[in-house]
């Protein structure tokens, strides 16, 4: 893994965007079960194409710089609370809703209410830490006891992620 300034990893999302190759990111975090430095925090980009990662250490928590890395990821206006309220979901998307998802929304919303710490990931269907390769997987982490509740979809789940993320970010 090839560590490298967050300016510079932005610049390489861009450009991954532009060039229409396959990426993704993750910000992992001191309590994180996919950490690998538990005193500092990163950003990874996982480029799909030739498996090659680079990241980003923080020692504080890159709130800011995560939150642009999704709007690189998935777009602006990916964290709008609006375009991602229930009120918006299809017909078809409420036939196709995650029980799974429900419960990890349901988590999230208590530990909110209770400020108890916790974060989420989407894990691609090739991503280094999905251990269910081959679906997309969301994954809610419990920070206080490290407790993790997966939710595995056959597409790409970004309207049930929008709606964990903003919760994320509202907190």
């Amino acid at each position: 893994m090839k560590h490298i300034s967050f300016a510079a990893l932005a610049d390489k999302a861009a450009e991954l965007n532009q060039a229409g190759e396959k990426w993704h990111f993750h910000m992992i975090g001191r309590a994180c079960i996919f950490s690998r430095l538990k005193n500092e925090y990163e950003i990874i980009i996982e480029i799909e194409s030739t498996g090659e990662e680079l990241a980003c250490r923080f020692s504080e928590k890159p709130l800011s710089e995560t939150r642009r890395m999704a709007e690189l990821c998935y777009g602006p206006g990916f964290l709008n609370n609006e375009e991602n309220s229930d009120d918006t979901i299809t017909t078809d998307q409420k036939a196709d809703q995650n029980e799974a998802f429900g419960t990890i929304m349901d988590r999230a919303r208590a530990s909110c209410a209770a400020g108890t710490a916790w974060h989420n990931h989407h894990l691609f269907p090739g991503c280094i830490f999905n251990p269910q390769r081959g679906k997309h997987s969301i994954v809610f982490e419990d920070e206080s006891n490290g407790e993790a509740l997966y939710a595995y979809y056959d597409h790409d789940p970004v309207k049930d992620l929008a709606k964990l993320e903003a919760l994320f970010f509202a907190k």
